[in-house]
């Protein structure tokens, strides 16, 4: 059978200030995955994964207000429920349904969305060409971002 869908993707991004990102979708699994694990220098960052909707995983320090959890077989693993609580337990359309009768910007705005399209579209420029693309975009985050976190030396994660 022929599909038109591209069933496994790895994208390599690197960003302004040098850091690089791995994008990769695989549909072809034998079970269902949607998680994003973000690794860095002094520890990693988890969405949705092995039960927990966030998991922090550090050696450097403790997270205050944050339940201690063993994650993935890894010590110094934390959940931090206070962040958590303050996001919403709405559905992703429940939220949009919400915004459109009440006139309120989606978290996942159509800006946002544009620029994940100007992504995806770049990397299948890239790969038709063999050559790196260069993303320029108009987007901008919907909160102010600590211009340190783009600098590679930092203390971030």
């Amino acid at each position: 059978m022929y599909s038109d869908v591209d069933d496994n993707v790895s994208v390599i991004v690197q960003f302004e200030g040098g850091q690089h990102a791995v994008i990769r979708s695989l549909w072809g699994m034998p079970f269902k995955q949607n998680n994003t694990i973000i690794y860095g220098r002094s520890g990693t960052i988890a969405l949705n994964d092995s039960g927990y909707p966030l998991v922090i995983q550090t050696s450097e320090k403790m997270i205050p207000d944050a339940e201690r959890v063993v994650w993935r077989g890894m010590e110094n693993c934390y959940v931090p429920h206070g962040m958590m609580s303050e996001q919403s337990n709405k559905s992703v359309i429940a939220h949009f349904v919400d915004c459109l009768r009440t006139g309120k910007q989606p978290v996942q705005s159509g800006r946002q969305q544009l620029h994940v399209h100007e992504i995806m579209f770049g990397a299948y420029r890239s790969a038709e060409t063999g050559q790196r693309y260069r993303l320029t975009t108009t987007f901008t985050p919907w909160s102010k971002l600590d211009p340190g976190i783009f600098d590679t030396r930092s203390g971030y994660l």
